[in-house]
């Protein structure tokens, strides 16, 4: 799910800016350029934040990402609010829900979230890198290193702007807190708050307190989507499973076809 309106906002952002990759100036020189000023500090409870001051603001992310990847999507979140909402209220806070918050359509977070996958991964560039290209692993990470996005925030665009069946499934402490699927992919009946599978890779995390695999592993689709009313058609189903840490709780799961 994304926001035709933050993806809009993003794509005549760059247009403005006339570089011609979104790793040629750091995201914080972007930021600067137009009148937001990055700063660092130790935040409780958020992992970034906007102030705005008229046409000018200050950016501040959480001490503690240490991830660039992240940082960066961070900061083109908070300049999405920036560029979008800052005559509605005088700032955002923004913490692990808000910025995974791909679910809550027409929400502020959605459209953010949006602005920020466009900026970083701007559709004409890596459109001909997903195009007509089975999903692998080996996609994401080659999009996600040549970008410095986060494996989350490739994934999802992926599963946006991708050709093959894919589902993304974000799990917080064994229950399901959203999910999303290609319109191709075959089963999507998985309801928020339903309790995953120990017999799936995350469920066995979660329930046995194994690690992750390094690696995909084949599940029964029974595993994922025993009340989907199309489960009989596609019983004997497997689909390659691999897992993502996201926070000390939460695992994004991405599922795909073989």
């Amino acid at each position: 799910m994304t926001s035709r309106k933050g993806n809009i906002a993003a794509y005549n952002f760059l247009k403005d800016l006339g570089i011609k990759h979104p790793t040629d100036l750091p995201i914080e020189d972007i930021a600067f350029s137009q009148g937001a000023f990055v700063e660092n500090q130790n935040l409780e409870g958020c992992e970034g934040r906007i102030v705005f001051d008229g046409d000018e603001a200050v950016i501040t992310v959480d001490n503690n990402i240490y991830y660039e990847a992240k940082r960066r999507f961070v900061i083109a979140h908070e300049l999405g609010h920036f560029k979008m909402h800052r005559t509605l209220q005088p700032g955002f806070i923004d913490n692990e829900k808000t910025l995974n918050e791909w679910y809550a359509k027409g929400s502020h977070e959605l459209e953010a979230n949006s602005f920020a996958a466009e900026l970083l991964m701007p559709e004409s560039l890596v459109m001909p890198k997903f195009k007509g290209r089975k999903f692998t692993l080996d996609i994401a990470y080659e999009v996600s290193n040549e970008f410095n996005t986060s494996i989350t925030s490739t994934l999802l665009r992926y599963k946006d702007l991708g050709d093959y069946p894919m589902a993304l499934i974000m799990v917080k402490k064994g229950v399901v807190e959203w999910s999303q699927f290609t319109a191709d992919f075959p089963l999507s009946f998985l309801p928020k708050g339903s309790k995953v599978s120990p017999n799936t890779v995350v469920g066995d995390y979660f329930s046995r307190g194994n690690e992750l695999e390094e690696n995909p592993e084949k599940i029964p689709a029974l595993e994922w989507f025993p009340e989907d009313f199309d489960i009989e058609k596609y019983e004997n189903w497997e689909f390659y499973e691999q897992g993502f840490h996201v926070a000390k709780d939460s695992v994004l799961v991405c599922l795909w076809t073989f």
